[in-house]
């Protein structure tokens, strides 16, 4: 069993989303459109890397927290990796939201867990 579908539970409790390389999203950057998934290539997670020789010659190697949001390669390189502070979670797309509503074998899902269910119901009708 690998990451294919999960529900994230590392945004802010007031949104619901998936994650996985399953599912569809977009980058979580501010304005980028760039079509991603959300499986742990996407991911900003823990990363590791040599300190700058110049500034440390014995280069000590630095291990820093990812912030759990998704981003397109261009907004996860590491000179962006500092400056993800603050960025909101986009909600999922609407093809996954369709996805979950209305395929056959989310069903089970969507009887387990009306409330959620009538909020993306919601978000399918809006088409938001």
């Amino acid at each position: 069993m690998g990451y294919a579908v999960y529900q994230d539970f590392n945004v802010p409790p007031w949104i619901e989303r998936w994650a996985g390389y399953g599912v569809p999203a977009e980058c979580d950057w501010p304005g980028c459109a760039v079509e991603i998934d959300r499986g742990l290539d996407y991911k900003c997670e823990e990363h590791g890397h040599y300190a700058d020789p110049e500034d440390d010659p014995d280069e000590t190697w630095i291990e820093v927290e990812g912030c759990g949001l998704f981003f397109c390669y261009k907004h996860q390189r590491d000179e962006f990796f500092t400056q993800h502070a603050g960025i909101e979670p986009k909600e999922d797309t609407l093809e996954w939201v369709r996805h979950v509503m209305t395929d056959e074998t989310w069903q089970r899902w969507r009887d387990e867990n009306p409330i959620s269910s009538a909020r993306m119901q919601a978000r399918l009708e809006a088409g938001k």
